[in-house]
C-alpha cells in the first residue's frame, strides 16, 4: 500500500467509533443467523458482526451489499 493510501485508510479508520465484541454481541449474532436461517437466508457471518454491531451502536452500515436490506430495523447508507 502507497504511504498516501495509507494515510486516508488511517484518517477514515480515526472517525470510526469501536464497538467492544462480547458475549452479548455475538448471542445476537447467533440468533439473528437462526432467524435469517428460518426464512431460508444465510449471510455471511461477518456481515452478520458488522450488522449486529451496527445495531448495538445504533449506527448505519454503509455498504453497497443487498442482503443487508435483509436485516430488520438495520439502518443502510449507501455510496
Amino acid at each position: 500500500m502507497r504511504p498516501e493510501s495509507r494515510k486516508q485508510l488511517s484518517s477514515f479508520f480515526d472517525l470510526l467509533a469501536p464497538v467492544p465484541i462480547d458475549h452479548l454481541i455475538w448471542q445476537a449474532v447467533e440468533n439473528l443467523a437462526w432467524q435469517l436461517d428460518r426464512s431460508g437466508r444465510v449471510l455471511p457471518l461477518l456481515d452478520l458482526v458488522i450488522a449486529v454491531c451496527a445495531l448495538h451502536a445504533g449506527a448505519a452500515v454503509l455498504t453497497n451489499d443487498k442482503h443487508f436490506t435483509l436485516i430488520p430495523q438495520l439502518e443502510l447508507a449507501s455510496w
